[in-house]
């Protein structure tokens, strides 16, 4: 009987969790991230702030299991990146398009005020991959490697949001 009750309640509990992002992103896409509140959200997927607070502990930590998701979302970012041969067709999915695409994400990859968190949270996912394979690939140092990584997430980032309504020729 029990497990069988652990097993209901997981499935709320993601249940909920799913709710939040989604309300989370719905926000997201007419007010600025410093400007939501966790009553607006707990309003918006109509929950109490207990149960908000059950799940995450603040609206960052939402921000950050959206970015997760997103980032599941863009497979192979870390091949996209370390592109040993520019001629070689891509076989992931690339950052920049899918910035360009991703309605559902694209209000919190063009907020300014989020753009270092989302290469904090990026360089935590795929940066030491990077770096080994770059090395392993190239003469470059660890240094080196690093200031290459965050110079193509600030310029992917830049350029996504610049060229948000062009088409990719």
């Amino acid at each position: 009987m029990k497990e069988y009750e652990t097993k209901r309640e997981d499935c709320r509990s993601i249940y909920t969790k799913e709710q939040i992002k989604k309300a989370f992103l719905l926000l997201k896409r007419h007010k600025e991230f410093h400007a939501i509140t966790v009553a607006d959200l707990c309003r918006e997927c109509e929950i109490s702030r207990g149960t908000f607070y059950l799940h995450y502990s603040n609206l960052a930590e939402v921000l950050e299991t959206v970015l997760e998701d997103a980032m599941l979302q863009t497979r192979g970012l870390l091949e996209h990146l370390s592109m040993k041969d520019p001629a070689q067709n891509c076989k992931a999915y690339p950052f920049c398009k899918f910035i360009r695409e991703s309605i559902e994400y694209r209000c919190i990859f063009t907020d300014d005020a989020l753009t270092t968190f989302i290469i904090n949270k990026i360089a935590s996912l795929v940066k030491n991959d990077f770096v080994r394979q770059m090395m392993q690939i190239t003469n470059l140092t660890q240094p080196q490697v690093d200031a290459l990584f965050y110079f193509q997430m600030n310029g992917c980032l830049a350029l996504s949001k610049r060229n948000l309504n062009t088409s990719e020729e």
